[in-house]
């Protein structure tokens, strides 16, 4: 992930990232279990909370969950009855005060703490069905048979949310898939981590995707993540539409992006710090050559995915992009495929020119 767990980008201290493996495509190669996400009415209100050092205080968490904990243990029984649960809380004493609540409606439940682990081993061997924890179990801990995670301990740290989701993202025989309870917790910071962020590429998307999660049913994580893709998509062309006041001889960058279905610039941000200067001039003049409309260009990375797009294209003998502006226009089926040739015969048939098709910029 291109965090520190002090939040800060790693594009502030590196030049690239050289690989990045997401969650969505390590689920879809079967590398981890499906994620199944289930809110919950768990209507807790952070407002009261205070935030040191970029991060909600424990002690603070901790007194507002204690009103709740009942409240929780009801969702968890009613919601997760026979999986393997993991449960994540603020503060030692609120887990034990949690698990007491589990044992009181007949759950499972065990605590384990730095002073107290045998019940690790115990969960492990099938004695219980609940694990509770504060801290403990965010690392180090690999039990492949959780099928269930229930985060009461609200975050602002995506690297924290990620570490408490991935204990139950393991592969196991019989494990079909792994529940996420998402507690909906009340309050107006956007800093707080939701579920939508584990799979989220910027925070309009996951904007869509935690709207379509907390309709209260049970939603598949990568199904909500096409849906959300799909409908930004929509959103995206009616913007195109409503912009067509543009020059009409130049190319937007965005209806570049979509024409070719490239997620990786419809939804560009940039990630290094040199990523967000604005284009040099010699990015500038290339792409005007090439029939950019210069304004729908956002920065020099956005410029530079852009520009590496164009070349590989004109090496794979592709479509122009004002070719290409073309064919879409004239609803030509896949024009990102059709060759440079193809398209240069489709534009002069349409407007009636059979001269010799003119050379491809360069």
């Amino acid at each position: 992930t291109p965090y520190r767990s002090d939040r800060k980008k790693l594009g502030s201290f590196y030049e690239k990232i050289s690989i990045e493996i997401g969650l969505a495509r390590l689920i879809r190669e079967g590398y981890l279990a499906p994620i199944t996400i289930k809110s919950v009415p768990l209507n807790l209100s952070l407002e009261s909370v205070r935030t040191t050092a970029g991060e909600y205080r424990a002690d603070d968490l901790g007194c507002v969950m204690a009103g709740h904990l009942e409240e929780a243990a009801r969702c968890l029984a009613e919601h997760a009855a026979g999986r393997k649960t993991v449960v994540f809380l603020p503060l030692i004493e609120t887990s034990l005060a949690f698990v007491d609540a589990c044992r009181s409606l007949g759950l499972r439940a065990i605590h384990v703490d730095g002073n107290d682990r045998w019940g690790v081993e115990a969960f492990a061997r099938g004695e219980f069905d609940i694990i509770s924890n504060s801290s403990l179990l965010t690392t180090g801990w690999d039990c492949p048979r959780v099928d269930c995670v229930y985060p009461l301990r609200p975050t602002k740290s995506l690297s924290l949310f990620q570490q408490m989701v991935g204990r139950g993202t393991r592969l196991c025989e019989g494990k079909a898939d792994l529940l996420l309870l998402d507690p909906l917790f009340l309050t107006d910071d956007h800093s707080l981590i939701k579920s939508a962020r584990l799979i989220a590429t910027n925070d309009e998307e996951a904007k869509e995707i935690q709207t379509l999660l907390a309709t209260g049913e049970e939603v598949d994580l990568l199904d909500s993540e096409q849906t959300a893709q799909e409908i930004r998509r929509s959103r995206l062309e009616e913007e195109l539409r409503a912009k067509a006041q543009r020059k009409a001889r130049t190319v937007d960058a965005l209806d570049f992006a979509l024409s070719l279905k490239s997620r990786a610039l419809t939804d560009y941000e940039p990630e290094m710090a040199w990523e967000s200067e604005a284009m040099s001039a010699k990015q500038r003049a290339f792409l005007e050559s090439q029939g950019f409309n210069p304004d729908s260009i956002q920065n020099k990375g956005h410029a530079s995915k852009l520009t590496n797009i164009l070349f590989a294209r004109r090496e794979n003998g592709l479509a122009s992009p004002k070719q290409l502006a073309l064919l879409r226009k004239w609803n030509v089926p896949n024009p990102e495929r059709v060759s440079f040739k193809e398209a240069s015969r489709i534009i002069s048939l349409r407007f009636g020119n059979r001269s010799k098709p003119a050379p491809q910029n360069a």
